[in-house]
C-alpha cells in the first residue's frame, strides 16, 4: 500500500509542474485544478509518510528486547552453572586425627569426591594415610591434634630414651664398683669403694675403705688412679665428658680427678 501512495506522490509532482507550466502559457496564472493537484500532492505525501513501513523500527526494538531476554537467558544459565559449581560444604566436626579412611567417610557422612591408596579428597580438602593411620590433612584443626600427638609421641620418646640411658649408665657404673671391689675382696678381702653419691650433674662423690690410706702417697695415687680411669671409662662409653669426681675416706676428702686436662688422673689433696 504504502508502495502506491509514494507512486502516486511521485506522479502528482510531475503533474502539478507539467500543469503549473501549461497554466503560464496560458493564462501567465495557476489554475484551480493545478492547485488541487498540489493537494493531492500534499496528501499522497502525508500517506506516503503514515503508511511508511516501521519494520527496520520495529526490528531494532525487538532486537533490544531479543538482546535483553539472550543477555538474562545467559545470566541465568551462569547463575544456574556457577551455583553447581559451588563447593560443597563438608563438615569433618565429627573426624579424628585416630581415625582409618573408612572411619573419616562415616564421620563426614559423605563419599569423597576422589581418593586413592593413601589419600582422601573432599573438595580441595585431603586427608593423607600411611596404612591405617591418618598422617596429615589440609583441615587445620585436625592437623593440629596430629602435630600435636607427634610433639607428645616425640617427646615421650626422648624422655624414655633419656631414662633408658640413665639406666644404662647406673648399671654399667654399679657393675664396674662390684667387679672393682671383687678385686680388692680378693687381695685384701675388703670392699674398696663403700658407696657413690650424686649430688650435682656429672659431679660424683666416691666413698672409699680407710685400707687406701695404706701405704706413701705414691702408693695412694697409684690405686685412686686405677679405680679412677675405671670410673671414667664408664662415663665415656655413655659420652658423659669431663666428669667431676671426688673421692672421700671416712668424710675426708683425699683426691679429685683432673676434669679438664686428664680425668682419668687424680690429684691428692694436700
Amino acid at each position: 500500500m504504502s508502495s502506491l501512495f509514494t507512486l502516486i506522490f511521485i506522479g502528482s509532482i510531475v503533474w502539478f509542474f507539467i500543469s503549473r507550466r501549461k497554466d503560464k502559457k496560458a493564462t501567465g496564472k495557476i489554475s484551480k485544478n493545478t492547485w488541487y493537484i498540489l493537494i493531492l500532492t500534499a496528501v499522497s505525501f502525508i500517506l506516503v509518510g503514515v503508511m511508511a513501513p516501521k519494520s527496520d523500527t520495529m526490528s531494532d526494538a525487538e532486537q533490544k528486547k531479543s538482546s535483553v531476554k539472550t543477555s538474562s537467558s545467559k545470566k541465568e544459565a551462569s547463575s544456574k552453572q556457577s551455583s553447581s559449581k559451588k563447593k560443597i560444604k563438608y563438615n569433618f566436626s565429627k573426624v579424628e586425627y585416630t581415625m582409618n579412611a573408612n572411619q573419616v567417610i562415616d564421620a563426614v557422612g559423605q563419599q569423597p569426591t576422589n581418593k586413592s591408596d593413601n589419600t582422601l579428597y573432599f573438595g580441595n580438602d585431603e586427608f593423607d594415610f600411611n596404612g591405617d593411620k591418618m598422617i596429615g590433612t589440609t583441615v587445620k584443626s585436625i592437623q593440629n591434634q596430629i602435630d600435636k600427638s607427634y610433639k607428645e609421641a616425640e617427646s615421650s620418646s626422648k624422655k624414655a630414651s633419656s631414662e633408658k640411658e640413665k639406666n644404662d649408665f647406673q648399671n654399667d657404673l654399679n657393675e664396674k664398683i662390684v667387679q672393682l671391689n671383687q678385686a680388692t675382696q680378693e687381695s685384701a678381702n675388703v670392699d674398696v669403694i663403700k658407696g657413690v653419691e650424686h649430688p650435682y650433674d656429672n659431679t660424683y662423690h666416691i666413698l672409699l675403705d680407710g685400707f687406701v690410706l695404706n701405704g706413701n702417697d705414691r702408693q695412694l695415687k697409684n690405686v685412686l688412679d686405677s679405680i679412677n680411669s675405671q670410673i671414667v671409662d664408664v662415663f665415656d662409653s655413655h659420652k658423659q665428658t669431663s666428669p667431676i669426681i671426688y673421692y672421700y675416706v671416712n668424710s675426708t676428702k683425699i683426691a679429685k680427678n683432673r676434669t679438664i686436662l686428664n680425668p682419668s688422673e687424680v690429684t691428692l689433696e694436700k
